[in-house]
């Protein structure tokens, strides 16, 4: 196969089937109707002479192809954004200026997201960053006014129309528990996932999170005994009762590294959690934004 055989408008496709397993969401996610995305599917398919997706009662399952296929693909999209649909060249200069950047994450993610940022700024002695926690549906007319410059994470509530967004990371979802839970050992199975009583993270107690349709499509309901509004909380509850916890992998490790708690993976197949960094289409121009959200990337593929 040459590269000129290949419609590379397809592969924006590819890469958001991997993420939703759902054409419906693939399509609205690149802004497709239905109908047109079916047809897309069906030239891949013709292209790399696989299904590439099957249909499940869960979605769409790739095949071991689509799933070769997924990681090369994902990274040539990033390096095109990233390294040849470039900005024009920024004149905000961190050394120089002073700015307070208001980014929007959860306090889970601020975990992760906060040392590196901290780091990377250390000589800019005149920029301030404010970590804010809005709810999702929110955060349009707060990034419309300027008051959020930059938000980041899974925003499944976000109101996409008039932002731009970046993938900064797709993560898996495991399980966790302290180590010496009476009843878990090795592998944990789907038996002992639904006998199991679970500390769950919900915003709202009735809340229905990406999480919980995942795992309900999969047949898979909870035992919820416990729900908190952030994982941070989650460390604490898990050490000192014989509960589970399902959160992402990268929140897990640093848990686990900090506490007496096992990792488990999960006994069920789900896809990948995607994590964006999403601005208003106002200050796409700006150079101070340029700078921020180029940085943020760059710390996002480090980390």
């Amino acid at each position: 196969m040459k590269i000129s055989d290949v419609d590379l408008n397809l592969l924006p496709l590819f890469d958001e089937l991997i993420r939703t397993r759902k054409v419906s969401a693939a399509a609205r996610a690149l802004g497709m109707s239905q109908p047109a995305s079916s047809y897309a599917l069906a030239k891949l398919r013709k292209l790399f002479n696989d299904p590439l997706f099957i249909r499940t009662h869960a979605g769409l399952h790739p095949t071991p192809l689509a799933l070769k296929l997924a990681p090369a693909i994902s990274k040539a999209l990033r390096t095109i954004q990233d390294e040849i649909l470039l900005e024009p060249e920024i004149s905000f200069q961190a050394r120089d200026e002073t700015r307070t950047f208001s980014i929007n994450i959860t306090a889970a993610g601020a975990v992760i997201f906060v040392p590196p940022i901290l780091e990377h700024i250390a000589t800019a002695r005149n920029i301030t960053i404010n970590i804010v926690d809005h709810p999702a549906d929110q955060l349009h007319h707060l990034m419309e006014s300027g008051k959020v410059d930059l938000a980041c994470g899974f925003l499944s509530g976000i109101q996409e129309m008039n932002l731009h967004r970046q993938l900064l990371f797709r993560n898996p979802f495991v399980c966790i528990a302290r180590r010496s839970h009476p009843r878990l050992r090795g592998v944990l199975t789907r038996e002992q996932y639904l006998l199991e009583e679970h500390a769950v993270v919900r915003r709202s107690p009735h809340e229905s999170t990406w999480l919980d349709r995942e795992l309900k499509q999969r047949g898979i309901q909870r035992k919820c005994k416990i729900t908190v509004p952030h994982a941070l909380n989650i460390p604490s509850i898990i050490e000192n009762s014989d509960l589970l916890a399902t959160i992402p992998q990268p929140l897990a490790e640093r848990f686990c590294a900090a506490g007496d708690l096992q990792m488990y993976r999960l006994p069920v197949e789900l896809p990948l959690l995607a994590g964006y960094q999403y601005w208003h289409t106002r200050f796409h121009r700006d150079s101070a934004i340029i700078w921020l959200r180029r940085a943020t990337s760059e710390l996002f593929r480090v980390a």
